[in-house]
């Protein structure tokens, strides 16, 4: 058996950390839109904290830096702040680099370009005879090309891991691509990688294994369970955090600061975060704007409060919207009370289909996404009614519309129509609509009073809208 790794995983969500944890998964790297706000996802900090885990803020891929539109070092020492262990990605130039490392670990991923004959790494090319600075850095190399085909780059992999080695980096680990796994790679390929760059004087630290934006971290590890088991067999998970390995690196524990931040989330689902709602719907969602204490990881006391602060927890937050396409659209705005508690209504889109929600805040912050699948209501194939007596040219009419399962179709609208005839000669005397509308939002059940002041012989049907399902109604006479 070999020397114990360190096993990573990536993604933008995590259904379930400690599963992971328990599959020997120490660092959790979570994938972040480049230019996106310091505060951006603060919450995952204190969800690693809870698994005892390292927190990876990985928020420069495919050519926009992390912390794109902002001062470097300001940005980095609010990421540093907020708790977590590591910042980077591939993405960021040379100044980012060094403001990351003067506040925090570097997390280096490596890029890969130009089909295998070169790499993009930051220590073969753009910081090629510099050396690592402040904090430090862990460099993960992609192993994979994408851009001219599907298949891995030994080679140079190789040769970027030894560049980071003498560039002072220190970790040098491995990145698999999730997908590889259904091209037919196995652990052999990574297994035979890893013994050519030791083989080179470089130990290899460990693996993350990467899927990035708009995936789940635990469907990514069940695709690739084998690949990563058949690794831990000859190189045991080592279950140390990112702050216990690089002891001494760690930027000290910061004095007590204040960061904006907002929680929020839906009213009265299973999930706070996401749900499951039929078009025509509505969901509540509410929240707290407010401020993190840095040195508790909790809500600021309001003692400790600056006049600007208070006043910020005060001012408008938004809700905005994107949906499957990427069309991002303002929902609500709504201001919170001078405790920072805040709620809006959720409206039903036109369409169905998974959209996303977030609250941004006053100060920059942004809460958790919610995300909504919207999804079309079924479609009715019965009606169920029962008509209660004649009495004064009128009668009562109640019933329900009901789906192929049974299930009652609350907001269903439907229409009752009648011919009527001649009581002596049943000569047609007209057709006639008699009533009509919603059937009740919390029951589902309409219940009207149906006035039938002609004189006749009365062949009456109730129909949905859409005239797709219709009911007749047993024949009655008015005189």
């Amino acid at each position: 058996m070999g020397h114990k790794m360190v096993y990573g995983i990536a993604g933008s969500a995590c259904s379930n950390m400690a599963a992971l944890k328990g599959a020997g998964m120490i660092d959790f790297h979570l994938v972040v839109r480049g230019g996106s706000a310091p505060t951006t996802n603060s919450w995952f900090v204190q969800t690693c904290n809870d698994n005892g885990v390292s927190p990876v803020f990985n928020n420069g891929n495919d050519g926009i830096p992390g912390a794109n539109g902002y001062d470097y070092n300001s940005y980095y020492a609010q990421v540093a702040a907020i708790g977590w262990h590591a910042a980077g990605g591939e993405s960021e130039p040379n100044a980012e680099w060094k403001a990351i490392m003067a506040n925090m670990i570097g997390m280096d991923y490596g890029g890969e370009w130009n089909c295998c004959n070169d790499l993009s790494n930051i220590w073969v090319h753009q910081m090629s005879g510099e050396r690592v600075s402040g904090h430090g850095m862990a460099a993960y190399l992609e192993t994979y090309v994408g851009v001219c085909g599907v298949y891995l780059c030994h080679d140079a992999v190789v040769k970027a891991a030894v560049a980071c080695r003498d560039a002072g980096c220190k970790e040098v680990g491995l990145m698999i691509g999730g997908w590889m796994v259904n091209h037919g790679v196995g652990a052999q390929p990574y297994i035979n990688m890893i013994n050519a760059i030791e083989a080179q004087g470089v130990t290899v630290s460990g693996i993350v294994l990467w899927w990035g934006t708009g995936t789940d971290m635990n469907s990514t590890y069940n695709v690739n369970a084998q690949v990563i088991r058949d690794l831990q067999a000859i190189w045991p998970p080592d279950m140390r955090t990112l702050k216990e390995r690089f002891a001494g690196n760690i930027p000290p524990t910061p004095s007590a600061k204040h960061i904006p931040h907002i929680w929020c989330g839906m009213v009265d689902q299973p999930d706070l975060n996401k749900t499951n709602v039929q078009l025509g719907g509505t969901v509540g969602t509410n929240g707290i704007q407010g401020w993190l204490d840095t040195s508790t990881n909790d809500w600021a006391k309001p003692e400790s409060l600056t006049a600007e602060e208070k006043a910020a927890i005060v001012k408008p937050v938004t809700l905005g919207s994107r949906d499957a396409a990427g069309s991002n659209a303002w929902v609500a705005e709504v201001t919170p009370n001078a405790d920072g508690n805040f709620s809006a209504i959720i409206p039903s889109p036109s369409a169905a289909g998974v959209v996303h929600y977030n609250w941004a805040g006053a100060t920059d912050d942004f809460g958790v996404e919610m995300a909504i699948n919207w999804t079309a209501p079924p479609p009715p194939t019965s009606i169920d009614y029962f008509r209660e007596g004649i009495e004064a040219n009128s009668f009562w009419l109640r019933g329900d519309v009901k789906d192929a399962n049974g299930n009652i179709i609350k907001n269903s609208h439907v229409d009752v129509y009648a011919s009527i005839r001649n009581l002596e000669t049943w000569e047609l005397l007209e057709n006639v609509w008699l009533v009509g509308g919603e059937s009740d939002e919390s029951t589902g059940y309409f219940n009207w009073k149906v006035a039938c002041d002609k004189p006749g012989i009365y062949d009456a049907y109730i129909i949905t809208l859409n005239g797709t399902v219709r009911q007749n109604i047993e024949r009655f006479e008015i005189r």
